[in-house]
């Protein structure tokens, strides 16, 4: 077994093939807002980045905690579209990358993207 130290917090890892080490990031299960498939909805949990990338995002009104929706990938590498408190927002992929998601499993009203 592995000990692991992630986030001020210790666990076990029984195969190590299920662990990665990218900075202070160990689970597989940690999905970002790049991975996340298309029309699903997610709520922000984590937005992994220094103080410019948290005031970019706050400033176009994402922030921990809120739903979005990822609507469109841009071509050849391209930005991603995303829709959070009713508007359309284009991301970078290196952000999308840093903002940390967990995918929603019950249906989200199109009226909780506007709140």
């Amino acid at each position: 077994m592995l000990a692991l130290y992630c986030r001020g917090e210790s666990f076990e890892c029984k195969d190590k093939s299920l662990c990665i080490a990218n900075e202070n990031r160990y689970h597989l299960d940690i999905m970002t807002l790049s991975m996340l498939p298309l029309g699903t909805h997610a709520r922000v949990t984590h937005i992994e980045g220094g103080h410019g990338i948290q005031r970019n995002l706050n400033q176009l009104g994402i922030h921990v905690g809120d739903v979005v929706s990822l609507a469109r990938r841009g071509a050849f590498r391209g930005p991603f579209l995303i829709l959070a408190h009713g508007m359309q927002v284009a991301l970078g992929r290196g952000i999308a990358a840093h903002m940390e998601v967990e995918p929603l499993q019950e249906h989200v009203n199109e009226g909780d993207l506007h709140d």
